[in-house]
């Protein structure tokens, strides 16, 4: 084997170094990646993408619109989108530019931190479970109820067309017949 068909490979390791360069690439949410191929294809700048994203136009479609040279009067992909961005946002290119990529990582940052905090209100939930059980105090110290039924006497609501209520309806507002439901 040669030096360059073994970078990354260790001789006395069978198994395959991890390193920065070899690092396993995260996927892209299949939504994104079919802006990165239609992006690729059409041969558009991040501007565009993201343009034609807010206007909800669908990357798969985009090769019709984009057949300026065998019908001259179709304006060139981009132009075409960044009119529509205009007569719609009022302004030439979104405020701030950001790529697919960067999109992406964007979201894997955020569901991590949910999924961080998440856990870490479990595991509040789970000692403070913990804590007031090994007390003996139950269910009233975590603030659960000990029931989770309840019965319609032991509430207090008191609907406008019930039969049962004593408040007089609004005059003309539920028509001749509304001595009935009073």
């Amino acid at each position: 084997m040669s030096h360059a068909l073994t970078w990354g490979l260790s001789r006395d390791d069978p198994e395959p170094e991890m390193t920065r360069a070899k690092a396993k690439k995260r996927k892209l949410d299949p939504k994104l990646q079919a802006w990165v191929v239609a992006g690729q294809r059409h041969r558009f700048s991040h501007a565009n993408v993201q343009m034609a994203r807010e206007l909800g136009l669908n990357p798969a479609k985009l090769g019709k619109i984009d057949d300026h040279y065998h019908e001259p009067w179709k304006a060139p992909l981009p132009e075409f989108i960044q009119s529509l961005y205009e007569k719609r946002f009022g302004q030439d290119r979104p405020d701030r530019v950001y790529s697919i990529e960067a999109l992406s990582r964007e979201r894997a940052h955020k569901a991590q931190a949910r999924r961080e905090a998440k856990a870490a209100r479990r595991r509040a939930r789970e000692t403070g479970s913990e804590a007031s059980t090994s007390n003996g105090e139950g269910a009233e110290a975590t603030g659960r109820r000990a029931s989770t039924r309840t019965t319609n006497s032991s509430r207090s609501i008191e609907h406008p067309l019930r039969v049962n209520s004593t408040r007089s309806p609004p005059p003309g507002l539920l028509g001749p017949h509304s001595h009935r439901l009073w």
